[in-house]
């Protein structure tokens, strides 16, 4: 009698166990979001030239210093008065990438949508470069909504990534085109800070799109949630989250970090003012540094032992009554 009750304690608890299925991450080997850069890096060049400035008069500035002035003014966030300098200047000449980068920022922060149009287009040059031609897709998108033409419903930026299908395409091709695609739009990222904008939002939902057609289901909800944080009254993608999220828990994936990847901006990393006070102190006053030995860590427990220990937790109760019966005997 005693091992027809321990049998059939032994299946009521495991039985359970066969269902209970431990959820973890989806593997995302061919592309995945690496974590962005949210703050604010400017080239040891430009920063001296930025800070030459100050000993010079400003009766004395040529043509140039106006435009350094201008690029000054974008790191300081005075957009609307760096646009008036930048526009004073021959600035279309400048080849530069970093300074023709912090013009492009002035002129989406001020809505002169043509002049980024413009500038993105002479950076790109004759030469086939699929990053800026997504970045000219994008500028003209935000052409077309300023002028009122562009429908959200039916509009594309990228019609074809999104017409082709897996298997019309190679995979290396697929990749390249979201490797492309990703650093892309990260310009508009760093440009935007935490401004909303539509059509980022309708770029990164495009992009989803594209993911979760040709890779994961992971690399869609960051892409998708990308697209709700520049603009959260974008419905549609709102509803795809919701069905990604479901997919993922049928599946027993974990949702990957939004938090993780798209960190939150620290007070004054943006302020270039304070950066420069700040490295001014550091270059002042050096603290010897001592590096003290590293401690090597010991993952005694895995990555998810939440649910790990439920189990142990169960199978230890299991062995408690075994044990208990046998006893009674």
């Amino acid at each position: 009698m005693s091992k027809i009750f321990t049998t059939s304690l032994f299946l009521l608890l495991t039985l359970p166990l066969l269902a209970f299925e431990i959820s973890r991450e989806q593997k995302t080997p061919d592309f995945k979001f690496e974590p962005f850069e949210r703050n604010i890096h400017i080239s040891e060049d430009l920063d001296a030239e930025i800070r030459a400035l100050k000993d010079k008069p400003q009766s004395e500035w040529t043509g140039q210093d106006s435009l350094t002035y201008g690029i000054q003014l974008v790191l300081l966030h005075q957009y609307e008065l760096s646009l008036s300098f930048i526009l004073r200047t021959h600035y279309d000449t400048v080849s530069n990438p970093e300074k023709l980068h912090l013009f492009q920022e002035s002129f989406l922060r001020n809505e002169a949508y043509d002049a980024l149009h413009k500038s993105i287009l002479f950076e790109k040059g004759d030469d086939f470069n699929r990053v800026l031609s997504y970045r000219l897709d994008v500028a003209r998108a935000m052409m077309l909504l300023k002028q009122g033409v562009w429908d959200s419903n039916t509009s594309k930026m990228f019609p074809e990534i999104i017409r082709l299908k897996r298997e019309e395409r190679s995979k290396e091709e697929n990749i390249a085109i979201a490797h492309d695609l990703d650093e892309a739009l990260r310009l508009f990222v760093v440009h935007l800070n935490r401004q909303s904008n539509e059509i980022v939002s309708e770029a990164y939902e495009e992009f989803g799109d594209f993911l979760l057609d040709n890779f994961t289901e992971s690399n869609a909800y960051i892409a998708y949630s990308l697209s709700r944080y520049y603009y959260n009254r974008n419905k549609s993608v709102s509803s795809k989250i919701k069905e990604v999220k479901s997919v993922m828990d049928e599946k027993h994936y974990i949702l990957p970090s939004f938090r993780k990847i798209f960190g939150k901006i620290q007070p004054g990393r943006f302020n270039y003012e304070l950066l420069k006070e700040k490295q001014i102190e550091k270059d002042s006053v050096k603290a010897p540094v001592v590096e003290l030995p590293k401690k090597e860590k010991n993952d005694l427990l895995p990555k998810y032992n939440g649910q790990l220990i439920i189990l142990i937790g169960i199978l230890i109760i299991l062995l408690g009554v075994i044990l208990f019966v046998r006893t009674k005997r």
